[in-house]
């Protein structure tokens, strides 16, 4: 029921009307739904506000705005999603959204992006992108979050067909260092470079560890005595590219580490010099000191070691590979060398087996083919 009364403004002395009524139970929070304005000079005013309004929430069922846009409600979603994940992995999500979804979909109205739209995108990506599938499935979890706010009655995406892509021709070989070419490339860095470079690519290259792995050492990690290295932490980038410390990448990322004689000694003098390393004024902390900190004792930027193997790389004519290729020819000296895939997988924290078969397919092909070869040789 409407009531639609009068009242004077004092300010003006001036006669308005106003109206108050009752419309139903919001159908998106299940509160009663009550209209009260004022301020209209003439009572069919008052009436047509009212009957606007009522006839929003006859169609709609809510008072509330009903029509966004995909990224006002990717937005809303990143409100709760954030809270969720490592801040590497939330920042990760937000560039993906940004370089491939939000340019075709951002603008469009929620309730009008159709699964015939969803297939083109997901065909198109499936040319460029080994990994497209991915993006499918984070418009589906937009549209999964409308359909649980009401915003839409169903998610377009679960309808489409998932192309099969390019999976098998798309995979490459890892790149990785000969026996001779890591040598060498060990050599330069020990003649050549500070102290803090070669020990880090020396470690690298004997514990097959990620770069952030190492970039996020404490020297309190290292038990020198019994020669092991406990990873329990990685520098990564975080919202505005701030670095900080988050947690290994998987679970199986949380590992111990066998650090070789070699490897340890060259630490240890490390350690001892890493005071001389930094600008005046600057000294070793008492506790939690990184061990490959810059000269300022901060953080070391993430694509510092890049740049050091690249001027290595040159110096000695090695191949321009990235740090990561350190971590391919450590994996590819334990295949060759018949250590089985499980022991690999741990000692290189991959989230699984299964994980380091895949990723070193290549290499496990060549031992199983060896194999044959000393099979058939026996057998005569």
């Amino acid at each position: 029921m409407a009531v639609f009364s009068t009242y004077m403004n004092k300010r003006d002395n001036q006669k308005y009307w106003q109206v108050s009524a009752y419309l139903g139970m919001d159908r998106l929070t299940g509160k009663e739904v009550k209209v009260r304005k004022k301020g209209f000079l003439r009572k069919n005013a008052a009436k047509a506000y009212l009957n606007e309004q009522a006839t929003i929430f006859e169609t709609n069922g809510t008072l509330r705005r009903t029509k966004y846009t995909f990224e006002e409600v990717y937005q809303m979603w990143l409100k709760t999603y954030k809270f969720t994940v490592k801040e590497s992995s939330y920042v990760k999500l937000l560039g993906k959204f940004r370089v491939h979804i939000l340019p075709i979909f951002g603008d469009k109205l929620i309730q009008r992006i159709t699964t015939a739209e969803i297939q083109d995108f997901t065909n198109e990506l499936s040319k460029e992108l080994f990994s497209f599938k991915e993006y499918t499935y984070n418009i589906s979890r937009i549209l999964d979050f409308a359909v649980k706010r009401e915003f839409i009655s169903k998610n377009p995406a679960v309808n489409i067909i998932m192309p099969r892509g390019q999976q098998k021709q798309t995979h490459r070989k890892n790149k990785f260092y000969t026996k001779k070419q890591q040598q060498a490339l060990l050599k330069d860095a020990q003649k050549n470079e500070p102290l803090l470079i070669y020990a880090f690519f020396q470690l690298m290259a004997t514990t097959g560890c990620r770069e952030g792995e190492l970039l996020g050492l404490f020297w309190e990690d290292i038990d020198f005595d019994r020669s092991i290295i406990r990873i329990r932490r990685t520098l990564t980038r975080g919202e505005q590219r701030r670095l900080y410390l988050g947690e290994p990448k998987t679970k199986n990322s949380w590992r111990v580490v066998e650090l070789t004689s070699k490897t340890a000694t060259i630490l240890k003098s490390w350690q001892k010099q890493q005071v001389d390393f930094f600008d005046s004024g600057i000294t070793v902390k008492k506790s939690e000191q990184l061990i490959f900190s810059n000269s300022k004792n901060e953080f070391t930027e993430l694509t510092h070691p890049r740049l050091w193997l690249m001027r290595i790389n040159k110096r000695a004519g090695l191949p321009e590979l990235s740090p990561h290729a350190l971590r391919h020819t450590f994996a590819s000296i334990l295949v060759n060398n018949g250590v089985d895939p499980h022991t690999i997988s741990k000692m290189l924290g991959h989230a699984s087996v299964s994980t380091t078969l895949d990723i070193y397919s290549d290499i496990f092909q060549e031992t199983q083919m060896e194999a044959s070869r000393i099979v058939e040789e026996n057998l005569g």
